[in-house]
């Protein structure tokens, strides 16, 4: 029929724009548009290629299966989950853009990664256009994007206001064990979820690192999920299997010998499951290209989970890997880091409480007031509204302690009489030796908490010279770290120096080493035979117990035993531990300063006897 109008031309002419652009899987479309640029944190600049890791394939293929509303990524550090989280938020504004949101912990990180990450990846990525001519001073902010077209939203946990500002479709929530348990406005995390349900069509990434058993968000939404785990072929008998740490094995004193043996073990040592094959650190790779996601359950609510640790990172070998642990384990810290970080599990931290009595038995007898072993001391400070409670600890290598004093000046903090005594019978005091030489101590910590925080910043400007810091304990520390460094911080006193110090992590370290069986080596804690039951009452006062906040947000805190009021020995003891760690943060720092120490400290005044046993009862000891 012949075409009068004219309109078939145009017609088809205009038909390539009514033919939709291609469906692509995440994995294909990232291969085919992402360009990884030089100035990108990765060690594989140029094309992006799945295949480099090919553990996370599915799991990106999963963010455009219908059937999936929610992915849930509890991975190991550093390898590749926020690259996926990332690539998934570039397929999204890529292919069907919407308004979304990505949240990290703090507003402070997420514009770090707005800066460093995703404009560097919206830059390499021509397909994706960021901002408009008429409001890119708005389109292209830190905070606010609009890419083709599409809001995108870079909020952080701890700030609700960034949580509430709109609806969204997509929604990115990384690392949220690190998030807050809740805010004045709620649990940030249904805070954020809240954003989405007005979309029918929404998409939710949630990913991190596991931090403590039973207080773990991820790993509360993994159990919610299908919980996929990654398995490996053996390459001696092929059976697929799933790679744990207790599979990695190397000779003592040869870690280049690691390796992967397929054997799993009953108590009395007989194989039970596995070929028993070795598989070497060069077939790893072939390993992970081999292996394959199973899911170990269901899941009612749409939920797509996966789990995997470091064994699959191509960026790491087994020797280092194990290099690592031999190092992490001499510490509960290090060691808690490394199984959260490496292995990609939580850390179990005690529960059980700790029973005074053995550690009463356990007093010894020092030959000075300072033993030989010890390298320097530290003091721990806690403030009373009627006294300053205060305990001095020494430190030997591989951080053994010995408790050398505990005292209280029973003087209201807000009295300078009380800093004066506090310097002439502690801080300045000259302790002796088992050599006979004389020593001082090298830092202090003083809690600033309590209800005479002016004063105790008045007190420490003074004396920050001496390394006599305050302090602030707060649940989770800052950045994971056990205790800042001495930062500036202004005051109507004016400046002072202030640590803030991990209470939680603190604690866990502690009881952890008072349940240590041997009497010597690396964390064993020494007492003298002058502390009594009061001091060790103080010292075991709190345990630790598990929360459910009314948003359903289980969380882990410290508390007080029923009848234990006083947890002041406890407390002092963090602060000394934290005033080790603040001037000594390595073993390279520690060897540093003890050999300072052993240098300056000072010889006694020629016939002045060196005391050499204790023989006089000291203040505060026994109680």
């Amino acid at each position: 029929m012949t075409d009068l109008t004219g309109l078939g031309d145009v017609s088809r002419a205009n038909r390539p724009r009514w033919i939709p652009p291609e469906r692509l899987c995440v994995s294909r479309w990232t291969d085919e548009h992402r360009v990884i640029g030089r100035g990108y944190p990765s060690p594989f600049p140029g094309p992006w290629r799945t295949e480099r890791t090919p553990y996370l394939r599915e799991p990106m293929d999963a963010f455009n299966d219908p059937g999936v509303e929610t992915l849930v990524l509890l991975f190991s550090s550093q390898i590749g989950k926020s690259e996926m989280l990332l690539n998934t938020l570039l397929y999204a504004y890529g292919v069907d853009p919407g308004p979304g949101m990505l949240v990290l912990p703090t507003l402070e990180l997420a514009a770090s990664v707005s800066t460093d990450r995703l404009a560097s990846a919206l830059k390499s990525c021509p397909s994706l256009k960021v901002g408009s001519p008429k409001t890119r001073t708005t389109d292209d902010a830190v905070y606010h994007k609009r890419i083709n077209g599409a809001a995108l939203t870079m909020a952080g946990a701890q700030s609700p206001a960034s949580l509430s500002s709109r609806p969204v479709r997509y929604l990115w929530c990384d690392e949220i064990d690190r998030w807050p348990s809740t805010t004045p406005e709620g649990d940030p995390l249904a805070l954020a979820k809240q954003r989405t349900v007005a979309f029918r069509r929404r998409k939710v990434v949630i990913t991190s690192t596991p931090t403590t058993k039973g207080a773990s968000r991820i790993e509360d939404f993994y159990e919610r999920s299908d919980k996929r785990v990654f398995e490996q072929p053996c390459p001696r008998c092929g059976e697929r299997f799933e790679i744990h740490w207790r599979h990695v094995r190397w000779e003592t004193g040869n870690t280049a010998d690691a390796h992967i043996e397929h054997a799993d073990y009953d108590e009395d040592g007989n194989r039970v499951r596995g070929c028993g094959g070795r598989i070497e650190d060069r077939e790893r790779a072939d390993l992970a290209a081999a292996g394959v996601w199973r899911a170990t359950a269901k899941s009612a609510e749409r939920i797509r989970g996966y789990k995997v640790w470091a064994i699959v990172s191509p960026w790491i070998t087994l020797k280092e890997m194990v290099d690592q642990f031999l190092v992490a384990k001499e510490k509960v810290d290090t060691l808690r880091a490394w199984i959260n970080l490496t292995l990609g599990e939580s850390w179990e931290a005690p529960t059980e409480r700790v029973e005074p009595a053995p550690l009463l038995a356990r007093r010894e007898e020092y030959a000075a007031e300072v033993p030989d072993k010890v390298a320097f001391l530290t003091a721990g400070i806690d403030t009373q509204d009627d006294r300053l409670e205060v305990l001095v600890v020494g430190w030997g290598p591989g951080e053994e302690s010995w408790v050398i004093r505990r005292d209280s000046v029973p003087l209201d903090p807000q009295n300078p009489e009380a800093w004066r005594r506090l310097d002439e019978e502690i801080l300045l005091r000259h302790w002796p030796r088992e050599n006979g030489r004389l020593t001082h101590v090298q830092a202090a910590l003083v809690d600033s908490a309590g209800h005479r925080t002016q004063a105790v910043y008045a007190a420490v400007r003074s004396r920050m010279g001496r390394r006599v810091y305050a302090s602030i304990g707060r649940a989770g520390g800052s950045g994971g770290q056990l205790v800042t460094t001495p930062t500036a911080f202004e005051t109507i006193q004016g400046n002072v120096m202030r640590c803030v110090v991990d209470a939680d992590q603190v604690k866990s370290i502690i009881y952890s080493r008072l349940r240590l069986e041997a009497r010597e080596g690396a964390d064993v804690v020494h007492f003298p035979m002058e502390v009594g039951e009061v001091f060790f009452s103080e010292l075991t006062a709190e345990h630790l117990v598990t929360e459910r906040n009314k948003w359903g947000v289980t969380s882990q805190k410290w508390a007080k035993l029923p009848g234990r009021d006083r947890n002041e020995a406890l407390d002092c003891y963090g602060l000394a531990l934290a005033a080790m760690r603040v001037i000594a943060p390595s073993k390279a720092r520690f060897a540093e300063l003890a050999a300072k120490v052993a240098q300056a400290d000072a010889v006694p005044p020629a016939g002045a006897a060196a005391p050499l046993l204790r023989t006089s009862r000291v203040r505060g000891w026994t109680g």
